[in-house]
């Protein structure tokens, strides 16, 4: 299965994938009740899937109302429960900690706090097996901790949790039903008011053939004036991609204030490309008149001669008019733009990020094999593509930026040790934070594995970072805590969880 299908002269080129690396596998699964289980079945015709979509309105039609807020700001908190696995000792330095610093150090972001979104249970929750999904914040030095929100009292789980808006005053997430995957919706909940708010939903519960047709794939990703939000929608994933119902339903935009939602128009050249031709947003241009996103084709998964599934890897990057358009070829992972200098197969293209004051994109490259790992960075239209990280002994991935419009913009990442399968096994490493530019590289940790998904403040002085304990075969996450590092005054503080965290949703407001 070749390329993406764009045929326009507009494309600067035609790709041919050179993938061939195999599907990642992912860590165990912890508290997998909070997984959502998107199992979708058989599906009708593309024109009747879209108005399934909504149950109210098509998405190509605007003045979609916003369904019913729920006031969760009087909500009871969660009662504390036992973590997913207690804490264990270390089987290596390797998996130790960091150590914390003191606490009360002065930074620059008193006005933001850390939310991260837990799971633990309650006898006073609904949810299977008393499942409880909450959401805290909490201030750069560990203090003035707050719920948010918490699911306790809900019909539905929160889900995944897909990140903070650019001016920290929501959280945008996923609720499911916890079951068959007959419901599912995008919502968005206030920070300081604790409202949820449900945007676009995928409601099969009255289906009476028990079909499920259409999901979100993939994150979701807000606008940088924080009004809205773009997704990607497809049919069944569990379908044959050769199967002519398969496909790509469309890119859709939604206002978080008003629920109006519209498709960007893109054109692919031919209604049979929407088969072939997988488009997920990854971020929006300085002033949100473009958005960037990349293509993910689907492969044969072969075993002794036969196909026994399939698989999505990113191919290329292309922006397109929010108003939609012919889609402008960025950069791809076929043969040509990173054989200088990268590797010789790509298994990964990934966790796009836009500095906006200097209009480029920050990415993560990696190799099929072990010592294939970078971090680079080209222009918007492509150009000046150049690899940022060349330590031989990491892979160095899951970038954050901080842009910086009156100096200097920095990038955080995750450095994982290249020995064994441990580094495609475990995304954790140390934190490491460099210029831009790809100087002034800055080692923040020294836990080799542990910490992942580093976040910078909105003003550039501190970074956020998960940091797993593992079990002493280095297979399983027994706990996960959150460490912030002071950049300025070096100080590590530790935020622990009651329950099993999840994921950091990012920096938002105090008050």
């Amino acid at each position: 299965m070749g390329g993406t299908g764009f045929m326009s002269k507009a494309v600067k080129k035609s790709k041919s994938p050179r993938i061939t690396g195999k599907l990642s596998l992912a860590i165990a699964s912890i508290l997998i009740l909070t997984l959502f289980i998107f199992s979708f079945t058989s599906c009708c015709n593309l024109s009747s899937l879209a108005s399934r979509l909504i149950k109210t309105k098509d998405l190509s039609e605007s003045g979609l109302t916003a369904k019913e807020s729920i006031d969760n700001s009087e909500s009871t908190s969660a009662t504390e429960g036992d973590s997913a696995g207690g804490q264990t000792t270390p089987a290596s330095e390797a998996a130790e900690a960091p150590t914390a610093g003191p606490s009360g150090s002065d930074t620059g972001s008193k006005e933001y706090s850390v939310a991260y979104f837990e799971v633990t249970s309650s006898s006073e929750s609904n949810h299977f097996e008393h499942r409880v999904g909450n959401i805290y914040a909490v201030s750069a030095v560990g203090a003035d901790k707050k719920l948010i929100y918490s699911d306790i009292k809900d019909k539905y789980d929160l889900g995944s949790i897909f990140g903070a808006s650019p001016d920290g005053t929501k959280i945008l997430g996923m609720l499911s039903d916890g079951g068959r995957g007959a419901y599912s919706a995008i919502c968005v909940i206030d920070v300081l008011t604790g409202k949820l708010t449900t945007l676009a939903e995928f409601d099969f519960t009255e289906s009476k053939s028990g079909e499920i047709d259409l999901g979100l794939y993939g994150k979701p990703v807000w606008s940088n004036d924080s009004t809205k939000i773009a997704y990607e929608v497809t049919t069944d994933p569990n379908l044959s991609p050769f199967n002519s119902n398969f496909r790509d339903v469309g890119l859709f935009i939604i206002d978080v204030q008003t629920g109006e939602q519209k498709e960007v128009n893109i054109d692919l050249g031919g209604a049979s490309i929407r088969s072939t031709t997988f488009l997920e947003p990854v971020f929006f241009t300085e002033n949100d008149s473009q958005i960037f996103m990349v293509s993910h084709p689907y492969y044969e998964k072969k075993e002794n001669g036969e196909t026994v599934g399939f698989y999505t890897l990113n191919d290329t990057l292309y922006s397109v008019d929010i108003k939609g358009g012919v889609p402008q070829e960025i950069v791809g992972v076929g043969p040509g733009d990173f054989s200088a200098a990268g590797p010789e197969i790509i298994s990964s293209f990934d966790n796009f990020k836009s500095i906006k004051s200097t209009k480029q994109v920050v990415f993560q490259v990696l190799g099929d094999f072990e010592e294939d790992g970078d971090l680079w960075v080209c222009d918007y239209d492509g150009s000046s593509l150049k690899k940022l990280t060349k330590n031989d002994q990491l892979r160095e991935q899951q970038p954050s930026v901080y842009d910086n419009p009156d100096g200097e913009s920095k990038i955080a990442y995750t450095g994982s040790l290249r020995y064994g399968t441990i580094s495609a096994q475990i995304p954790s490493g140390d934190i490491f934070i460099m210029d831009a530019s790809g100087s002034g590289n800055k080692k923040l940790t020294d836990s080799k594995i542990g910490p992942s998904m580093p976040m910078i403040s909105p003003d550039g002085s501190i970074v956020a970072f998960l940091f797993s304990q593992y079990d002493e075969n280095m297979n399983n996450i027994q706990e996960n805590f959150i460490m912030v590092y002071d950049l300025v005054s070096g100080a590590l503080e530790k935020i622990s969880p009651e329950g099993y965290i999840f994921s950091i949703a990012g920096w938002v407001q105090s008050k």
